[in-house]
Protein backbone atom coordinates (compact mmCIF):
# COMPACT_ATOMS: atom_id res chain seq x y z
CA UNK A 1 0.00 0.00 0.00
CA UNK A 2 2.79 2.53 0.56
CA UNK A 3 4.23 1.53 -2.93
CA UNK A 4 1.08 2.17 -4.58
CA UNK A 5 0.84 5.66 -2.34
CA UNK A 6 4.81 6.66 -3.72
CA UNK A 7 4.20 5.90 -7.14
CA UNK A 8 0.47 7.69 -7.09
CA UNK A 9 2.50 11.17 -5.46
CA UNK A 10 5.00 10.86 -8.21
CA UNK A 11 3.15 10.35 -11.27
CA UNK A 12 1.07 13.90 -9.50
CA UNK A 13 4.51 15.83 -9.36
CA UNK A 14 5.81 14.38 -12.78
CA UNK A 15 2.65 15.44 -15.12
CA UNK A 16 2.64 19.39 -13.82
CA UNK A 17 6.40 19.24 -14.06
CA UNK A 18 6.27 17.70 -17.81
CA UNK A 19 3.43 20.28 -18.77
CA UNK A 20 5.43 22.87 -17.15
CA UNK A 21 8.63 21.62 -19.69
CA UNK A 22 6.00 22.08 -22.42
CA UNK A 23 5.22 25.37 -21.74
CA UNK A 24 8.79 26.51 -21.58
CA UNK A 25 10.09 24.88 -25.00
CA UNK A 26 6.80 26.40 -27.10
CA UNK A 27 8.16 29.77 -25.16
CA UNK A 28 11.70 29.17 -26.48
CA UNK A 29 10.22 28.34 -30.01
CA UNK A 30 8.59 31.74 -30.46
CA UNK A 31 4.66 30.29 -29.58
CA UNK A 32 4.46 29.29 -32.66
CA UNK A 33 2.12 26.59 -31.60
CA UNK A 34 -0.22 27.74 -29.15
CA UNK A 35 0.26 25.51 -26.00
CA UNK A 36 -2.54 23.67 -23.76
CA UNK A 37 -4.52 25.53 -21.91
CA UNK A 38 -4.91 26.12 -18.44
CA UNK A 39 -8.18 24.32 -18.37
CA UNK A 40 -7.24 21.43 -20.90
CA UNK A 41 -4.21 20.86 -17.95
CA UNK A 42 -6.40 21.14 -15.17
CA UNK A 43 -8.46 17.99 -16.85
CA UNK A 44 -5.34 16.49 -17.90
CA UNK A 45 -4.21 16.19 -14.19
CA UNK A 46 -8.14 15.64 -12.68
CA UNK A 47 -8.19 12.79 -15.28
CA UNK A 48 -4.92 11.55 -14.35
CA UNK A 49 -5.70 11.68 -10.86
CA UNK A 50 -8.85 10.01 -11.29
CA UNK A 51 -7.40 7.63 -13.02
CA UNK A 52 -4.31 6.75 -9.91
CA UNK A 53 -7.56 6.74 -7.66
CA UNK A 54 -9.95 3.97 -9.92
CA UNK A 55 -6.30 1.95 -10.21
CA UNK A 56 -5.55 2.19 -6.85
CA UNK A 57 -9.15 2.71 -4.61
CA UNK A 58 -10.54 5.26 -2.65
CA UNK A 59 -8.05 7.76 -0.57
CA UNK A 60 -7.95 8.73 2.45
CA UNK A 61 -8.85 12.47 2.01
CA UNK A 62 -6.48 14.00 4.38
CA UNK A 63 -3.37 12.27 2.63
CA UNK A 64 -5.07 13.41 -0.91
CA UNK A 65 -4.55 16.53 0.79
CA UNK A 66 -1.11 16.27 1.96
CA UNK A 67 0.13 14.62 -1.16
CA UNK A 68 -1.68 16.94 -3.44
CA UNK A 69 1.34 19.51 -4.95
CA UNK A 70 0.51 23.16 -4.00
CA UNK A 71 -1.49 24.63 -7.19
CA UNK A 72 -0.17 27.81 -6.50
CA UNK A 73 3.46 26.58 -6.41
CA UNK A 74 3.71 24.97 -9.41
CA UNK A 75 2.17 27.71 -11.35
CA UNK A 76 4.91 29.83 -9.35
CA UNK A 77 7.59 27.55 -10.09
CA UNK A 78 6.55 27.62 -14.05
CA UNK A 79 6.87 31.15 -14.15
CA UNK A 80 10.33 31.02 -12.78
CA UNK A 81 11.57 28.60 -14.86
CA UNK A 82 9.85 30.86 -17.94
CA UNK A 83 11.98 33.77 -16.51
CA UNK A 84 15.43 31.65 -16.77
CA UNK A 85 14.19 30.58 -20.29
CA UNK A 86 13.76 34.12 -21.80
CA UNK A 87 16.67 35.08 -19.00
CA UNK A 88 19.29 32.66 -20.59
CA UNK A 89 20.02 34.86 -23.72
CA UNK A 90 21.11 38.25 -21.44
CA UNK A 91 22.88 35.64 -19.94
CA UNK A 92 24.50 35.40 -22.98
CA UNK A 93 25.18 38.54 -24.24
CA UNK A 94 26.60 39.11 -20.17
CA UNK A 95 29.27 36.73 -21.32
CA UNK A 96 30.42 38.26 -24.62
CA UNK A 97 30.37 41.27 -23.15
CA UNK A 98 33.10 39.73 -19.94
CA UNK A 99 34.82 38.66 -22.84
CA UNK A 100 35.00 41.59 -24.86
CA UNK A 101 36.32 43.25 -21.75
CA UNK A 102 38.99 40.72 -21.12
CA UNK A 103 40.20 41.57 -25.04
CA UNK A 104 40.09 44.93 -23.94
CA UNK A 105 41.91 44.54 -20.94
CA UNK A 106 44.31 42.59 -22.80
CA UNK A 107 45.04 44.90 -25.32
CA UNK A 108 45.25 47.76 -22.64
CA UNK A 109 48.85 45.46 -22.11
CA UNK A 110 49.93 46.43 -25.13
CA UNK A 111 52.11 49.33 -24.50
CA UNK A 112 52.86 50.17 -28.05
CA UNK A 113 56.21 50.48 -29.65
CA UNK A 114 59.75 50.58 -27.29
CA UNK A 115 61.05 54.05 -27.35
CA UNK A 116 64.03 54.71 -29.05
CA UNK A 117 66.94 53.46 -27.14
CA UNK A 118 69.60 56.32 -25.42
CA UNK A 119 72.73 57.23 -27.10
CA UNK A 120 75.41 58.59 -24.60
CA UNK A 121 76.77 61.80 -25.57
CA UNK A 122 80.49 61.36 -24.64
CA UNK A 123 82.04 62.91 -27.41
CA UNK A 124 84.54 65.61 -26.30
CA UNK A 125 84.31 64.89 -22.64
CA UNK A 126 86.85 62.76 -19.90
CA UNK A 127 83.66 62.65 -17.41
CA UNK A 128 80.72 63.76 -16.68
CA UNK A 129 77.22 62.66 -17.37
CA UNK A 130 76.37 60.58 -20.68
CA UNK A 131 72.65 62.05 -20.81
CA UNK A 132 71.63 58.19 -20.43
CA UNK A 133 72.04 58.19 -16.35
CA UNK A 134 75.75 57.11 -17.01
CA UNK A 135 79.11 58.62 -17.03
CA UNK A 136 81.70 59.28 -19.25
CA UNK A 137 84.71 58.41 -17.41
CA UNK A 138 85.98 59.29 -13.92
CA UNK A 139 88.74 61.54 -13.23
CA UNK A 140 92.07 60.15 -11.06
CA UNK A 141 92.33 61.38 -7.18
CA UNK A 142 93.03 64.73 -6.95
CA UNK A 143 91.37 65.63 -10.29
CA UNK A 144 88.17 67.27 -10.92
CA UNK A 145 85.58 67.00 -13.57
CA UNK A 146 84.76 70.66 -14.98
CA UNK A 147 83.19 71.23 -18.11
CA UNK A 148 83.80 67.30 -19.10
CA UNK A 149 87.40 67.45 -18.39
CA UNK A 150 89.87 66.58 -15.61
CA UNK A 151 90.79 69.46 -13.88
CA UNK A 152 94.05 69.18 -11.35
CA UNK A 153 92.23 71.24 -8.53
CA UNK A 154 95.65 72.17 -6.26
CA UNK A 155 97.22 73.93 -9.13
CA UNK A 156 95.22 75.44 -11.91
CA UNK A 157 94.19 78.69 -11.74
CA UNK A 158 90.52 79.12 -13.10
CA UNK A 159 89.90 75.70 -11.16
CA UNK A 160 91.70 76.37 -7.55
CA UNK A 161 90.12 74.01 -5.11
CA UNK A 162 87.15 73.85 -6.93
CA UNK A 163 85.44 74.08 -10.69
CA UNK A 164 85.10 77.48 -11.69
CA UNK A 165 86.80 79.04 -8.41
CA UNK A 166 89.55 81.35 -10.58
CA UNK A 167 92.40 83.05 -8.46
CA UNK A 168 92.44 86.99 -8.55
CA UNK A 169 95.14 88.30 -10.97
CA UNK A 170 99.13 88.27 -9.18
CA UNK A 171 97.63 84.89 -7.32
CA UNK A 172 98.54 81.37 -7.90
CA UNK A 173 96.90 78.08 -6.90
CA UNK A 174 98.94 76.33 -4.35
CA UNK A 175 97.69 73.18 -3.13
CA UNK A 176 93.53 74.33 -3.84
CA UNK A 177 94.10 77.87 -2.37
CA UNK A 178 94.97 80.94 -4.30
CA UNK A 179 98.23 82.61 -2.92
CA UNK A 180 100.15 85.74 -4.24
CA UNK A 181 102.94 84.20 -6.38
CA UNK A 182 106.39 83.27 -4.31
CA UNK A 183 103.84 81.81 -1.79
CA UNK A 184 102.89 78.55 -0.56
CA UNK A 185 100.05 77.16 1.37
CA UNK A 186 100.24 75.51 4.39
CA UNK A 187 97.65 74.25 6.04
CA UNK A 188 95.31 76.87 4.34
CA UNK A 189 97.56 79.90 5.46
CA UNK A 190 99.96 81.37 2.60
CA UNK A 191 103.55 81.78 3.50
CA UNK A 192 106.77 82.80 2.30
CA UNK A 193 108.81 79.37 2.85
CA UNK A 194 111.99 81.73 2.02
CA UNK A 195 112.38 83.77 5.22
CA UNK A 196 109.11 82.79 7.62
CA UNK A 197 110.98 80.79 10.71
CA UNK A 198 108.06 78.42 11.40
CA UNK A 199 108.12 77.27 7.43
CA UNK A 200 111.22 77.52 6.69
CA UNK A 201 112.28 75.88 2.85
CA UNK A 202 109.30 73.97 3.59
CA UNK A 203 106.06 73.68 5.49
CA UNK A 204 106.15 73.15 9.04
CA UNK A 205 109.90 73.05 9.54
CA UNK A 206 110.82 76.05 11.82
CA UNK A 207 113.97 77.58 12.42
CA UNK A 208 116.03 77.42 16.44
CA UNK A 209 115.45 79.89 18.85
CA UNK A 210 117.89 83.06 18.18
CA UNK A 211 117.75 81.92 14.24
CA UNK A 212 116.30 83.35 11.19
CA UNK A 213 114.86 81.60 8.02
CA UNK A 214 117.33 83.10 5.57
CA UNK A 215 116.60 82.06 1.81
CA UNK A 216 114.81 79.10 2.58
CA UNK A 217 117.78 78.24 5.30
CA UNK A 218 117.65 79.08 9.35
CA UNK A 219 120.84 80.84 10.22
CA UNK A 220 122.47 82.72 13.42
CA UNK A 221 122.83 86.36 12.23
CA UNK A 222 125.44 86.88 15.42
CA UNK A 223 127.97 84.34 13.46
CA UNK A 224 127.06 83.60 10.03
CA UNK A 225 129.03 85.50 7.64
CA UNK A 226 126.66 85.00 4.72
CA UNK A 227 123.98 86.84 7.24
CA UNK A 228 125.84 88.65 9.88
CA UNK A 229 123.66 90.75 11.53
CA UNK A 230 120.70 90.00 8.80
CA UNK A 231 119.96 87.90 6.27
CA UNK A 232 122.18 88.61 2.78
CA UNK A 233 124.76 90.54 4.77
CA UNK A 234 128.08 89.12 3.80
CA UNK A 235 131.11 89.40 5.85
CA UNK A 236 134.20 90.45 3.03
CA UNK A 237 137.48 88.08 3.01
CA UNK A 238 139.82 88.84 5.95
CA UNK A 239 136.91 89.44 8.58
CA UNK A 240 134.50 87.27 10.06
CA UNK A 241 131.15 87.75 11.76
CA UNK A 242 131.23 88.37 15.33
CA UNK A 243 128.12 89.51 17.49
CA UNK A 244 126.34 90.11 14.46
CA UNK A 245 129.32 92.18 12.76
CA UNK A 246 131.77 91.76 10.30
CA UNK A 247 135.17 91.60 12.02
CA UNK A 248 138.66 91.66 10.40
CA UNK A 249 140.63 88.42 10.85
CA UNK A 250 143.84 88.89 12.36
CA UNK A 251 147.20 87.02 12.25
CA UNK A 252 148.20 85.19 15.32
CA UNK A 253 149.89 87.65 17.92
CA UNK A 254 147.92 90.45 16.62
CA UNK A 255 144.56 91.84 17.35
CA UNK A 256 141.83 93.52 15.68
CA UNK A 257 141.63 96.79 17.47
CA UNK A 258 138.90 98.81 15.37
CA UNK A 259 139.58 96.82 12.12
CA UNK A 260 143.06 96.94 12.35
CA UNK A 261 145.27 94.14 13.73
CA UNK A 262 147.58 95.23 16.19
CA UNK A 263 150.48 93.92 18.46
CA UNK A 264 149.05 95.15 21.78
CA UNK A 265 152.84 94.06 23.41
CA UNK A 266 154.36 96.56 21.34
CA UNK A 267 151.87 99.23 20.01
CA UNK A 268 151.79 102.79 21.61
CA UNK A 269 148.56 103.38 20.95
CA UNK A 270 147.15 99.83 22.10
CA UNK A 271 149.25 99.22 24.33
CA UNK A 272 148.71 95.85 26.08
CA UNK A 273 144.64 96.29 24.81
CA UNK A 274 142.68 98.46 22.17
CA UNK A 275 142.65 101.92 22.65
CA UNK A 276 145.07 102.13 25.42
Amino acid sequence: MRITRRVWRLRRWILPLMFVGFLGLAGACGQDEPGPTADAAGAGDRGAAEQGATDRGPVEQGATDRGSPDRGATDKGSLDMAAIDQGSPDMAAIDMAAIDMAAIDKGSLDKGPAPDACVPQCTGKQCGGDGCGGTCGACPKGHGCCGGGCVDLSSTDSHCGACKKACPAGAACTEGVCCLKGYDNCGGICVDLKNTSLHCGACGFACKAGQACCSGKCADLKTDNGNCGTCGHQCYVGTTCKAGKCATVCQAGTTNCSGSCVDLTSSATNCGACGK
